[in-house]
């Protein structure tokens, strides 16, 4: 179908002009542009310009439904809705990626952070060390091969055997290393802090 000609528009344009100064309009007769329009249903027609407003307002509806549509926004359409579903693939599958392979660049891994005690509590641990040492020695006549052979190992100390029924442990403080020496006879040679 074609546009509409200047009749047929001027036509709709005095039937609006007529309803709005409230003057009996003109029936609008419907061009070979447009197609006819549906038959409303029978009934009585409640008189008056709000009647008239309806149907001038149902006959422009059925005048730009006989137009037609632009084959341009019919494709205009069809792209959104196409863009649409690939932007939702993509969104799904990278979801989806990220959920389950966890990327190094999103889920970082973050270490433990270090055990931080002062000089004082590392002490108190190398004494209570040392204590269990020596149970371990007066059990079974010999100084544990490592820390992990004892009943409660102390986690960060650290055992070195010296020779000659002596032992060293040795703990990270806050500020530095601390050594605690044990004598065979289980008396504290020297707790050293070393700054």
């Amino acid at each position: 179908m074609e546009r509409p000609t200047p009749t047929s528009r001027q036509e709709l344009a005095e039937a609006y002009d007529a309803i709005v100064a409230g003057s009996p309009a003109k029936p609008v007769s419907p061009s070979a542009e447009t197609r006819a329009a549906p038959t409303r249903p029978a009934a009585a027609p409640a008189p008056g310009k709000w009647q008239q407003l309806a149907d001038a307002y149902d006959n422009l509806i059925d005048y730009e439904a006989s137009k037609p549509r632009s084959l341009a926004l019919v494709e205009a359409g069809r792209t959104k809705r196409m863009i649409q579903v690939a932007v939702s693939a993509i969104c799904f599958t990278s979801a989806t990626y990220m959920t389950i392979m966890q990327p190094s660049w999103l889920y970082p891994q973050v270490a433990a952070p270090a055990s931080i005690i002062s000089d004082e509590q590392a002490e108190r641990s190398l004494a209570f060390s040392a204590s269990l040492v020596s149970a371990f020695r007066a059990r079974t006549g010999q100084l544990p091969p490592d820390m992990a052979s004892l009943d409660v190992p102390i986690p960060g100390v650290t055992l070195i055997d010296l020779g000659e029924g002596r032992f060293r442990l040795t703990a990270v403080g806050a500020s530095a290393p601390v050594t605690l020496d044990v004598l065979p006879n289980d008396s504290i040679v020297a707790t050293a802090v070393h700054r």
